[in-house]
């Protein structure tokens, strides 16, 4: 029987990756969305640590010509947050929620987790796969690069976050769902000698034997497995609050298995969830499905059905 997780809820409202996006406001809108109202419905325990001080962008100093924007600010913030990450992992029950910001936020809950849990996996899920260097970039921005940081890779302000002395073994590593990836992001996969489990290849294989070959490969000479979700990853019908919303990706029902069994597998010990934006919502579908999805990480069940059931329950 799995323990019952401590839920260490941390805000990183930073849109420091990308700037042009709303991002950061995100960790708000879900609160305000009832956060801490569906984690009392389905009876976890959990803490809010409240959020990580934002670091306003000096856009005096963006340029064109820079293939890693505002490293000095996202290197501090995650710096920052690495740290508080590291700190809310007392035992192997604590589940930090990183609920970010856009994903360059991964790189300081990535590394806050390596402080106390070495031998870790990731699952990237994501339409992206955020594995850029400056080397290969074409825009500089930092949100895609973090898959990369993660790995040891890119930029060393930002892969200097890391105090733990490990980086993620890319063995350990998968990217799950990616539909956009860059001619050069496919030669640093295979130059990282990390895993790829694309859109397309879970339309040919199926999302059940897909999800299954990621577990087996983050989880293979692991202890902890760590997921960071970018909600971009699901079709823009059913989650339009994203920064890169897309017609065509993840089905409501296959994001929604993904979780559910991640959270039935127990797995799961971390988590992020990045790149809302809530001034593209509609109706607030996606704060609702990030809600539903949190619970489904978390082995529970969740809905707006759920908030009726409390609301009128027979005492």
């Amino acid at each position: 029987m799995q323990k019952s997780k401590k839920v260490k809820i941390i805000c990183a409202p930073s849109n420091l990756g990308y700037s042009n996006t709303y991002t950061g406001t995100f960790p708000q809108y879900l609160r305000i969305s009832g956060l801490f109202e569906m984690l009392d419905t389905i009876e976890v325990d959990y803490q809010d640590l409240g959020t990580i001080e934002e670091i306003k962008a000096d856009k005096s100093r963006l340029k064109n010509a820079d293939r890693c924007k505002l490293r000095k600010e996202i290197e501090s913030f995650n710096t920052k947050l690495r740290d508080e990450v590291g700190k809310s992992i007392k035992s192997d029950n604590d589940f930090p929620l990183v609920i970010g910001g856009d994903h360059s936020v991964a790189i300081g809950s990535v590394f806050g987790n390596l402080v106390k849990r070495k031998r870790l996996g990731v699952i990237w899920l994501d339409a992206h796969p955020d594995i850029h260097t400056p080397q290969t970039t074409m825009t500089g921005w930092v949100y895609g690069m973090p898959s990369a940081v993660v790995l040891g890779r890119g930029d060393k302000a930002l892969t200097s976050v890391n105090k733990s002395g490990k980086f993620i073994d890319p063995e350990n590593f998968c990217i799950l769902g990616a539909q956009f990836i860059d001619p050069s992001e496919m030669g640093n996969i295979k130059k990282f000698g990390t895993n790829l489990i694309s859109l397309d290849n879970i339309l040919e294989e199926g999302i059940g034997r897909s999800l299954e070959r990621a577990v087996e490969l983050v989880s293979r000479n692991t202890d902890y497995v760590h997921l960071s979700l970018d909600l971009d990853v699901v079709d823009s019908e059913f989650a339009p609050g994203t920064s890169e919303h897309s017609q065509g990706l993840l089905s409501y029902r296959e994001i929604k298995y993904i979780c559910s069994r991640l959270g039935e597998m127990g797995i799961v010990s971390s988590m992020d969830l990045v790149e809302g934006d809530p001034t593209k919502d509609v109706e607030g579908k996606t704060a609702k499905l990030s809600l539903e999805l949190v619970a489904n990480v978390l082995g529970k069940t969740f809905s707006e059905y759920d908030f009726y059931l409390k609301e009128n329950r027979i005492s």
